[in-house]
């Protein structure tokens, strides 16, 4: 019975881990964090009257592969009419940033409107042609935008 009682004390002893203080201190990765910047001034943006759908995608493609006039026009009319199927935008939500190599990164977005929330992928790429700088997304340039409903692709 001794010998029960010392190993119920002993694990009552044990420290109590806290899963997700450890997630949250961990160090955010800083590149990651500059490019979640740029993504988050471009919602910023489509929040705001005074700036249009077509200069806030302009901020956020530029120098990218879909910064092209017809790519660029077309997702503009897809991002205008949100607001008519979904509501008006509330705010976003990151909720996933995955790093592909170090040159590539996939951030997720949770768009959330009055009536249905809209899940964004925005895919940065490293431009090697263009100077790397330390103070903004210098180098990183939006190869993939795309945007939909399909929650069911969230959980695993």
């Amino acid at each position: 019975m001794t010998a029960l009682r010392c190993f119920v004390l002993l694990v009552a002893m044990l420290p109590v881990v806290d899963a997700t203080a450890q997630e949250t201190t961990k160090p955010e990765d800083k590149e990651l964090a500059i490019l979640a910047q740029k993504i988050e001034a471009f919602f910023d943006n489509l929040r705001r009257d005074n700036v249009t759908t077509a200069d806030a995608l302009g901020d956020l493609l530029a120098d990218g592969p879909l910064a092209q006039s017809d790519q660029r026009k077309a997702l503009v009319e897809k991002v205008d009419a949100l607001d008519d199927r979904f509501g008006k935008f509330i705010e976003a939500e990151r909720i996933a940033a995955t790093r592909v190599g170090k040159d590539l990164v996939v951030l997720r977005y949770l768009h959330k409107a009055e009536r249905f929330p809209i899940v964004w992928n925005v895919t940065f790429y490293r431009d090697f042609k263009r100077p790397e700088t330390t103070d903004g997304p210098g180098n990183w340039i939006v190869v993939a935008l795309r945007f939909d409903t399909r929650l069911d692709r969230l959980v695993p």
